[in-house]
């Protein structure tokens, strides 16, 4: 079963490195690069300790307004100071604090497996 522990333990074992490298690969696999973000919100939950896409070097979004990184851990993460944008703490068992339609882009690629009851 998951636990804060459990993930933070995770992080301090493998390193930054890798999972900065993992969402390089989900760039490049999505052609995210291929995209107009100009004045766009962008948000990724469950981004981890590094800032998920938004530490990708490959990916430029220079031109959109909003990065929102989202992270159960999101204490935890910033005290790290490993991400380039400030983690936002959000449960993706909860309700987010976020309206309906405030992204124009959204990237979830590593939360769901940690929800208990994932059709909520």
């Amino acid at each position: 079963m998951w636990s804060k522990g459990h993930e933070l333990k995770y992080w301090n074992k493998t390193g930054l490195k890798k999972g900065t490298s993992i969402y390089t690969k989900y760039v490049e696999a999505l052609s995210m690069n291929d995209y107009d973000y100009d004045g766009k919100t962008i948000g990724d939950i469950g981004c981890g300790p590094f800032g998920g896409i938004f530490s990708c070097e490959t990916l430029k979004l220079e031109g959109s307004d909003s990065h929102v990184a989202v992270d159960l851990l999101a204490d935890e993460y910033n005290r790290m100071k490993s991400s380039p944008v400030e983690i936002i703490y959000g449960d993706l068992s909860k309700q987010l604090p976020f309206e309906d339609g405030y992204f124009d882009y959204l990237v979830c690629t590593n939360a769901i497996d940690h929800i208990p009851k994932v059709k909520h």
